[in-house]
């Protein structure tokens, strides 16, 4: 999976959570998302890069609702070099996207901190790097954007 259309899922998932939202389809230089292969290898167009997904509000979604997103991953995607970007393209601070979330509806971001995260080396076992030093981090940046924070 490209990384555009990784980030754009991204944002679709968290998006999802808020409702009324017209997502673009991104269409990218892979068969799954605009084109279809079939048994015999031959590639046809689906057209889905000319159509836009509508999520509709949900009518029990109130000021009340809790709409989070799980950044358990976050400090570790960063690190790897993921960027995050905005609708026109343009990349996000970290600052930046937590008030893109805010602005977006969330409300809440969960951040997951592991027991003993680390082999004898150092090393964290994966599942996002869920250090105490990583969910700190990342519960400041929410914080500053007025965000409320959730570690289990």
């Amino acid at each position: 999976m490209s990384r555009v259309v990784k980030n754009v899922l991204i944002s679709a998932m968290a998006l999802s959570l808020v409702g009324g939202i017209v997502v673009p389809v991104v269409h990218a230089d892979t068969p799954s998302v605009t084109e279809s292969v079939d048994a015999y290898g031959n590639v046809q167009d689906t057209n889905t890069s000319k159509l836009a997904s509508v999520i509709k509000p949900i009518q029990t979604v109130s000021t009340d609702t809790l709409k989070g997103v799980d950044l358990t991953s976050y400090q570790a995607e960063k690190n790897a070099g993921v960027q995050y970007k905005n609708f026109d393209g343009n990349v996000l601070s970290d600052e930046d996207f937590m008030k893109f979330l805010a602005k977006q509806g969330v409300n809440y971001v969960a951040l997951k901190v592991a027991v003993n995260p680390a082999n004898a080396e150092g090393k964290t076992y994966g599942a996002g790097d869920p250090t105490l030093k990583n969910a700190i981090n990342t519960a400041k940046l929410a914080k500053a954007a007025g965000l409320k924070v959730n570690v289990d």
